[in-house]
């Protein structure tokens, strides 16, 4: 019969949550997400202007552009990430299961890099869901 020790547990979600949160903010400081203002003036907005028909606006062009740059570089920025991902999940769970032999230790770093691969999923599935 299975004798589950809730302190370990406890410990387990603690360190995982921690862990988590260190991969995140680590990520974002290391490679941050491309911002839309950087690429994009916020303030521009498309107009349409009347010649002899509908005619876009050299602004709505300009912004067409911008748009799709900041899509290219997110979709680069969100691929480059989901790789750095799985390859760091897959060292974690190596070395946690490998090396460590603290059950809780074990447990919340698993637990972390599942969390951290589901959180680099998330951020693709953004861009291209």
């Amino acid at each position: 019969m299975i004798k589950f020790n809730w302190h370990h547990i406890i410990l387990a979600v603690i360190i995982a949550v921690f862990f988590l949160m260190f991969l995140i903010f680590g990520t974002k400081l290391v490679k941050p997400a491309p911002e839309y203002g950087k690429y994009c003036d916020i303030e521009t907005r498309p107009v349409l202007v009347e010649k002899n028909g509908s005619e876009l606006a050299e602004d709505y062009v300009k912004m067409q552009e911008c748009q799709e740059e900041y899509e290219s570089n997110l979709k680069v920025y969100s691929n480059n990430l989901f790789l750095f991902t799985i390859i760091f999940v897959v060292l974690v769970v190596a070395i946690s299961l490998l090396l460590l032999k603290n059950e809780a230790v074990v447990g919340g770093l698993l637990l972390g890099s599942l969390m951290f691969l589901i959180w680099g999923d998330w951020e693709l599935l953004e861009i291209y869901g």
